[in-house]
């Protein structure tokens, strides 16, 4: 009876790890489609197996499949995330849609998509144009002695943290720069819970719930030819000290940025 007993716990454990073999193979395959797209506005992308690993190239993770939910990713070039980690899923809620209502607003609403990072936070994936915004020749000029990296950190900070500001939210700024962000489909070490692609921000913080991992990218990028005097005149002030602020419109100055987005 024991024998019986112990190879009947010995099936059940084994139909367990294949079934979640399976369920892991299909869930690496759907976060390597979703890569792959990613893949086409980015194509230095790179993933985390762990989210504490080392960082590798998106083309050798095709080749050398994992057998687990990949951790993590890079942020794209052209990417902003907005993420406001709070334990108060209140806060968490209205700042996202505040968020969003302005974005909208600003020509993005076909620009960005919802994810639950399956703890206490919502990602909104902000897609933009970057050809939408042409330089000056003082702004190129300026830039040339710029690493390319730093230019895209700084013109990050300025659009995310006008927005911030606008907004009257707190997020994590980290994310402006070359950073991971968790990947729909993997497992939350905290909570045990999937990082899931969302429609709609729920009311209340998702307990139980299907995961969902995107299987195309937003239909448009985020046209910022509105911006494109602010931010000339900020990049030209941010990596040239030496000069004087540049007035980009009648009265006002870079020596107060934050006012950018007021009249929004």
């Amino acid at each position: 009876m024991a024998n019986l007993l112990n190879n009947n716990q010995a099936l059940n454990n084994n139909q367990v790890y294949n079934r979640n073999v399976l369920e892991y193979e299909k869930i690496v395959q759907d976060q390597l489609y979703f890569l792959r797209l990613l893949s086409r506005l980015d194509s230095n992308i790179k993933v985390s197996l762990t989210g504490k690993s080392e960082w590798i190239l998106l083309y050798n993770v095709i080749k050398n499949t994992p057998r687990r939910p990949i951790s993590a990713r890079t942020i794209v070039r052209n990417e902003l995330v907005f993420e406001i980690d709070d334990d108060n899923w209140s806060n968490v809620r209205d700042g996202s849609l505040r968020i969003i209502s302005l974005l909208e607003k600003l020509g993005a609403k076909d620009c960005f998509y919802l994810a639950y990072s399956g703890n206490r936070s919502i990602h909104i994936h902000v897609f933009l144009d970057l050809s939408s915004v042409f330089l000056e020749n003082e702004t190129v000029k300026i830039l040339e002695s710029v690493e390319r990296d730093e230019i895209g950190k700084g013109f990050k900070e300025y659009i995310m943290r006008q927005i911030a500001l606008t907004t009257d939210t707190r997020i994590d700024m980290n994310l402006a720069s070359k950073h991971l962000i968790r990947l729909e489909g993997s497992i939350n070490e905290k909570s045990g819970k999937y990082c899931t692609y969302i429609e709609s921000i729920p009311e209340n913080k998702p307990e139980s719930y299907p995961f969902v991992i995107p299987d195309k990218l937003p239909p448009k990028l985020w046209d910022l030819s509105f911006m494109k005097d602010e931010l000339n005149a900020f990049l030209q002030v941010h990596f040239d000290k030496s000069i004087k602020p540049v007035n980009y419109s009648p009265g006002k100055s870079l020596e107060n940025p934050e006012s950018l987005f007021q009249s929004y």
